[in-house]
């Protein structure tokens, strides 16, 4: 019982002891107990996490289940038929092929994701120049990133939504409501600042990553064929003069798509 009873005790202090030191080692939250923008771009390897999350919003292209350009249409469809559809694809975006789109609640909405992907790239930008051990042509590189990746999240958005709100900076948190409440643009000055974007990037981008660990990163030959899929796009019937659009007018007076009638 003795010897059972000294255990015991040691087994206490050690768990102290244990507990304490833990508890030192895991605060590394600031005083104020919140991470702050500041001590995100406090050092490089701080900074280099933030470069991550832009990466974050990144969307599934060739996915059956999240790129909309597949199941969305009558292009691809099951043997059976639209009863029991639903048995063989079970993603949301297949019901609007079958009818059930709606304005409540559409299927396939990422609206608010991807401008919160687009909020954190313009944080991004702003504050990387804070970095004090980040050199020059590293931050370049990485701004020129992130500078791709904003021109992606607004291109991923138009071929969805067509005509959107341009988020070039963004607002104070104390911006009055007016300014809040931002309009969509037409849709030529949206790929015209998509293409600006690209073209900002592509100069400051390697031609290939460095090591293993930046594979998935953005480099110049990425970004130049993104850059001719989007003019593609703003190429194509769809966007432009497309008459079909001719009436879509915002209570500006401001018309989203021009014709040449016009």
């Amino acid at each position: 019982m003795k010897y059972i009873l000294k255990f015991m005790v040691l087994e206490l202090i050690a768990c102290l002891l244990f507990f304490s030191s833990c508890d030192k080692y895991l605060d590394i939250v600031p005083d104020d107990g919140m991470a702050t923008l500041e001590s995100a771009f406090s050092m490089r390897s701080t900074a280099i996490r933030y470069l991550y999350t832009c990466y974050g919003f990144l969307t599934s292209e060739g996915n059956l289940d999240g790129d909309h350009g597949y199941i969305t249409g009558d292009e691809l469809w099951s043997i059976y038929d639209r009863r029991e559809s639903e048995h063989i694809w079970s993603g949301n975006l297949f019901n609007i092929a079958r009818g059930f789109q709606n304005v409540s609640n559409p299927y396939g909405d990422d609206w608010s994701g991807i401008y919160e992907g687009i909020r954190a790239c313009n944080i991004f930008i702003e504050k990387v120049g804070e970095v004090p051990d980040l050199p020059e042509w590293e931050k370049q590189q990485w701004i020129a990133e992130v500078k791709f990746l904003k021109a992606w999240y607004h291109f991923h958005l138009m071929r969805k939504w067509g005509p959107i709100p341009l988020i070039k900076e963004n607002l104070p948190i104390n911006a009055p409501v007016e300014s809040v409440r931002v309009y969509r643009e037409p849709i030529d000055d949206c790929f015209d600042y998509i293409i600006e974007l690209l073209d900002e990037a592509i100069p400051d981008l390697p031609l290939k990553v460095q090591s293993r660990d930046e594979l998935g990163r953005i480099t110049k030959p990425i970004a130049a064929a993104i850059k001719a899929k989007v003019s593609v796009f703003a190429a194509s019937p769809l966007f432009n003069n497309n008459s079909e659009q001719a009436s879509l007018v915002d209570n500006r007076g401001q018309r989203l798509f021009k014709t040449d009638k016009m």
